[in-house]
């Protein structure tokens, strides 16, 4: 009697085997042998080969090929809510990015599972949403069929105000370029990596050092760990350090 089988996989070494329906088979017998098997990956080309054993031995078909079926594709919609972005990979390594308010569908193979990942902008990711939903970041989906998400962020309390305005700012620059009229400015009591550049014509008053988000509490001080340059119009500086 002699055992038979195939060896497939994606290269020659094959790495995969499967015994054929009709093993055993009487030794000296023509017989036309198949396997059926269901661990494939679409649009992708495989090697096979014969192999036969009995008790005077073994031996190995001629490597042949054969290519799987297109893969089937649906799509994921992403949507932001707030400020931030999310990535969206699947294990061979297909991706994109999602950082406006709807992105455009993008194609995955039926059955990916995608592994989407959110980042805030001067926010904090707080749920997902539609389709998908919970708060572990990064999320994961199997892709079943087309799919909406929904990626939803919380923005982080203002690190600089403008008084008189409700306006988060997360920089100082940027506001110091906003005031359309003589304006006091507050500052968080931590580091900003920025160069900072005075161009505004008005008398700017920047007062560093606040601890708490109503920015009533000037305990300490706040850093610039770049340069402080003035352009243009006044600045007047409060509890502010200037330099690495």
């Amino acid at each position: 009697m002699t055992t038979v089988g195939f060896e497939y996989g994606t290269s020659t070494s094959y790495g995969h085997t499967a015994a054929a329906n009709q093993s055993p088979l009487d030794s000296g017998t023509a017989t036309a042998v198949s396997a059926g098997i269901s661990d494939l990956t679409c649009s992708t080309t495989y090697h096979f080969r014969v192999i036969a054993s009995n008790n005077n031995g073994s031996t190995n078909g001629n490597d042949t090929t054969f290519t799987t079926s297109p893969c089937s594709t649906v799509t994921l919609t992403v949507t932001i809510s707030g400020n931030g972005s999310v990535t969206s990979q699947n294990g061979s390594g297909t991706n994109y990015t999602c950082s406006s308010d709807s992105c455009a569908p993008v194609a995955f193979n039926l059955g990916d599972t995608v592994t989407l990942t959110a980042t805030g902008s001067n926010s904090s990711f707080s749920s997902w949403s539609g389709d998908y939903s919970g708060t572990s970041n990064p999320g994961s989906i199997t892709m079943n069929a087309n799919t909406a998400v929904t990626a939803s962020f919380t923005p982080d309390p203002a690190k600089v105000k403008i008084d008189g305005s409700e306006t988060s700012y997360y920089s100082i620059n940027s506001a110091l370029s906003a005031p359309v009229q003589d304006a006091v400015i507050r500052a968080k009591d931590t580091n900003f990596a920025e160069n900072v550049v005075m161009e505004n014509s008005h008398t700017l008053t920047l007062k560093g050092g606040y601890s708490d988000n109503g920015f009533n509490n000037q305990t300490g001080y706040s850093s610039i760990s770049g340069t402080l340059t003035v352009k243009s119009g006044k600045l007047i500086v409060d509890r502010v350090v200037v330099g690495p």
